[in-house]
């Protein structure tokens, strides 16, 4: 088993170095990696001036809401805005009326996580539907960690991480659309919202799929006082992130455990390179600077691979941006990396331990006559 998995391992950073031969470099790939660099920096000043609590996320969202199309980016950047909101508005409005009770705050996450999972994934706005159930999450397992703190501060900074990040996408994609691409002959078309496609039985299986998540995401309040924050909040990322899964895959037993993988492997990836130069980065703001343009373009060229392993460039940059953009230059720290890393793998063994439970329903569901 150890060696099957090292030659999977092997085999899959084989595949990885060979997106980096000269030949892979092509114009269109080349201007999107700069126009994402370009996004996730303007994304940084934005939330600095704003004066956001976590730069890092901002910068992500830099990253990720980017799209080849300014229509795209848009469509995208609102979705997310929207889901961010309202889930961190309902968040703050439901701990007005429940108690820091353990069991009932459970109860609080597990529903709204199927709910927002199983939307994400049967309608064509998933993605608002999947930034409502994060956020919600997120600001209730903060509202529980810290009992006493002002729990709209927390929504509010996510809130505004998020729009900074979306603002910098749809500036950077306007001047590309309209003025870079052209000049490259390199324009794209507009995907829009992608049609979800549906196959009989999907409601039950999407059910049986939500359920899994929410089990899972019931278990992170009673660990409140063995893990940190940090590692409870990046683990109901990963249990919701790994189980958004288009719904076709569902008949696709093992994409979950590719997913945990790829996933795993990428955040390994990122963790590494991150700790090889937090010490150049340390040195002063050009050492910084060229440090996170150089994480995010390898990041970037992964994902941009059109393989199956594309996934991993996600994750790369994810946790390299995480470490490498502090709030301030002299909070440089491999603790954020390591905090993600392990809230990761412990949400990765929270769905493993979780699919184990539903593994009888599933067997049913698939030989149902």
């Amino acid at each position: 088993m150890a060696m099957q998995i090292f030659e999977s391992a092997k085999s899959l950073w084989s595949v990885i170095l060979q997106q980096f031969r000269w030949d892979s470099h092509t114009p269109q790939r080349t201007l999107d990696e700069i126009e994402v660099l370009l996004s996730v920096f303007l994304a940084i000043l934005i939330a600095h001036h704003y004066n956001a609590e976590h730069i890092g996320w901002a910068a992500f969202s830099g990253y990720m809401v980017l799209r080849s199309h300014i229509a795209d980016t848009c469509i995208r950047g609102v979705l997310r805005i929207l889901g961010t909101i309202v889930g961190a508005l309902l968040a703050c409005w439901i701990e007005l009326f429940i108690s820091k009770t353990l069991w009932l705050n459970s109860l609080v996450l597990a529903f709204f996580a199927a709910f927002s999972l199983y939307f994400a994934m049967t309608t064509r706005y998933g993605y608002a539907w999947l930034f409502f159930g994060l956020t919600f999450v997120m600001v209730i397992i903060d509202g529980l960690v810290y009992p006493f703190a002002d729990i709209s501060q927390f929504a509010k900074t996510r809130s505004i991480e998020v729009i900074a990040g979306t603002v910098a996408c749809m500036l950077v994609s306007l001047f590309f659309t309209y003025i870079i691409r052209p000049k490259f002959s390199l324009m794209v078309n507009r995907s829009g919202l992608a049609e979800i496609i549906k196959f009989e039985g999907y409601r039950k299986r999407t059910l049986i799929h939500t359920a899994q998540a929410a089990l899972a995401i019931a278990i992170v309040p009673f660990l409140i006082h063995f893990f940190p924050v940090d590692l409870l909040i990046q683990t109901s990322i990963t249990i919701l992130a790994v189980l958004m899964i288009p719904l076709p895959s569902l008949n696709n037993k093992k994409l979950i455990s590719m997913r945990n993988l790829y996933r795993l492997f990428g955040c390994l990836l990122g963790a590494t390179l991150a700790f090889i130069l937090l010490p150049i980065s340390d040195l002063n703001y050009i050492c910084a600077v060229l440090s996170i343009g150089l994480g995010v373009v390898i990041g970037r060229h992964i994902e941009n691979s059109g393989q199956a392993f594309a996934y991993i460039g996600t994750q790369f940059s994810l946790v390299y941006i995480v470490v490498m953009v502090p709030d301030k230059l002299s909070l440089l720290s491999m603790e954020n990396g390591w905090m993600r890393l392990a809230g990761i793998v412990f949400g990765i063994i929270l769905i493993e331990l979780t699919r184990l439970v539903f593994v009888p329903l599933q067997y049913l569901l698939t030989h149902e006559k």
